[in-house]
């Protein structure tokens, strides 16, 4: 099985004290938490495939059955400028780096 198989999984934790939840009176607990989190930072990513037609447009196909990126979001095949006979296309993201 390859990393393109299985998609990963995320799992999401709330951070809400039992004391708010409670209905007890509010406490900075909250407020100094939301202080103290870093904030994340946004980062700017570029993936490039490079390869025959046929490969590059399947791994695109691939990554969008994983729900990782839109056929449309992956710049137009172009041939690529160091590797002749070959043709490569490019996406670009924003992500969040923390």
């Amino acid at each position: 099985m390859t990393a393109l198989d299985s998609p990963t999984k995320y799992t999401f934790k709330s951070q809400v004290p039992q004391s708010f939840l409670s209905g007890a009176e509010p406490s900075n607990h909250l407020h100094n938490n939301l202080q103290s989190t870093p904030t994340p930072e946004r980062e700017t990513i570029k993936h490039t495939l490079i390869g025959s037609s046929r490969a590059v447009m399947g791994t695109i196909h691939v990554l969008h059955q994983l729900g990782y990126a839109q056929v449309g979001d992956w710049s137009p095949l172009v041939s690529s400028p160091t590797h002749p006979g070959e043709v490569m296309s490019i996406l670009v993201r924003n992500i969040t780096v923390q």
